[in-house]
């Protein structure tokens, strides 16, 4: 069955991978912008390691499991090296094309979160967001997070 799961992994993104445009997310957060994307799937088959490049951004994770699998979504349980919570790492299928401006926002995010967590290593960033609050009068030009 170990054997299983590299094979499985490789045959999964292989397919999800071909069919468009993708956002890959993880515990939330958006973590490789969308375009051009490379992959590679090696190591031990009982825990292969994920390894995910695009130009701004280098990703490696061991996948423990594939969590789930539709047409518009590929859910992986991973291990982030030093850590010892297994964390959720989503590809997610995109049908439409982002403005410059939307996709600079989210890198903004994105480069924030990986910062906090790098200054901040005891704290455990829960929350972090570009996205309208209307009901706090908070628009999208403004990065906000939680932190504990």
């Amino acid at each position: 069955m170990d054997m299983e799961l590299a094979q499985e992994l490789r045959a999964s993104l292989e397919e999800f991978l071909a069919q468009g445009s993708i956002e890959i997310l993880e515990t939330g957060g958006r973590i490789l912008p969308a375009g051009a994307l490379s992959w590679e799937v090696r190591g031990a088959d009982e825990k292969p390691l994920l390894h995910l490049w695009a130009e701004n951004c280098n990703v490696t994770r061991r996948v423990l499991a594939i969590a789930g699998q539709s047409p518009d979504c590929l859910a992986l349980a991973v291990e982030r090296f030093g850590r010892t919570k297994p964390d959720r790492l989503v590809i997610v299928r995109t049908d439409y094309t982002r403005s410059p401006r939307e996709l600079s926002r989210a890198e903004f995010c994105e480069q924030l979160r990986r910062i906090l967590a790098e200054q901040f290593p005891d704290e455990t960033l829960e929350k972090i967001s570009i996205n309208a609050d209307l009901e706090h009068s908070l628009s999208r030009v403004y990065a906000r997070g939680v932190s504990r």
